[in-house]
């Protein structure tokens, strides 16, 4: 009974007790023949006990379920707690989720506004972006067939703190012009330091088609300069922006069609047009 006792003080689960036969030999003292002798003890049966499951537990514990002692119907009495720490998880990982996507679009605002910022970084000497317009067959045959006839270039700014703006171009002409000259504009858009600026906007713009002739001495870039006129009725155009962007204003002859076909204008479907913003005159105007 002593070593009963000592193997139920440790297990923790409740155990069965059942009786089993077991055989021992035992020798007389008086040098007789050996005589055999079959006695009873009771031992412990563990198969028949609960055991707790190995490996990895409950498939809660990463959850926030507490049970050290897992059995095999641990799931089945305890789905509240279950169902509640899978609850707490959600709720937490919705919350981090919701964090992660606001820091995630606070990026990619400032990755916008340094993209712009760059693009109107000085190319020679001045505040000049240029705009690489690729697929060019394609934006062509769009305009002519009227599906498309506006490009848009990203967003620039024409110097450090100063005007948010970008170019459009009509590659089959506007209007009076379409079909025969290819026009050029600019829009003012709304933009982080328009508080600070003058208005209504002033600086003349100077747009240039350029020619790629590897030939440098060769080259014949097509350039127009716009200035701005101030009069009231162009205060829709040069005042400060209030809904996104003012309409565009420029040059409705910017090149004739013919070179936009031509083999030095247009080089591996792409073609370039630099916009040059006279901040200068601006400043002293």
């Amino acid at each position: 009974m002593y070593e009963d006792a000592r193997l139920r003080s440790h297990i923790s689960s409740p155990v069965v007790m059942i009786t089993v036969k077991q055989t021992r030999t035992i020798r007389f003292t008086d040098g007789g023949p050996i005589q055999t002798t079959t006695i009873l003890r009771q031992v412990v049966d563990e198969s028949a006990a609960p055991k707790p499951v190995r490996g990895n537990g409950c498939k809660f514990a990463s959850l926030g379920c507490d049970v050290v002692q897992v059995t095999k119907d641990h799931e089945k009495k305890r789905p509240i707690k279950h169902l509640t720490v899978t609850n707490d998880c959600c709720r937490s990982l919705l919350r981090e989720y919701l964090t992660l996507n606001s820091q995630f679009n606070d990026q990619i605002n400032k990755f916008n506004y340094l993209k712009a910022s760059t693009n109107r970084m000085a190319i020679r000497g001045g505040p000049n972006y240029i705009w690489r317009i690729n697929n060019w067959s394609k934006c062509f045959k769009n305009a002519r067939e009227n599906k498309t006839t506006l490009i848009y270039s990203d967003p620039f700014y024409s110097s450090t703190h100063e005007y948010r703006m970008q170019a459009v171009l009509a590659p089959f002409g506007q209007g009076r012009t379409f079909g025969h000259y290819a026009s050029i504009y600019v829009q003012l858009l709304e933009g982080d330091f328009d508080a600070m600026l003058k208005w209504p906007y002033r600086a003349p713009v100077t747009f240039t088609f350029w020619d790629q002739d590897e030939d440098f001495s060769q080259r014949k870039n097509l350039t127009v300069r716009v200035t701005p006129n101030t009069v009231p009725m162009n205060a829709p155009f040069l005042m400060r922006p209030t809904n996104g962007a003012n309409p565009p204003f420029g040059c409705d002859k910017f090149v004739l069609i013919d070179y936009l076909s031509s083999s030095t204008y247009v080089i591996g479907d792409a073609l370039f047009i630099e916009i040059a913003i006279d901040m200068e005159t601006e400043m002293l105007s």
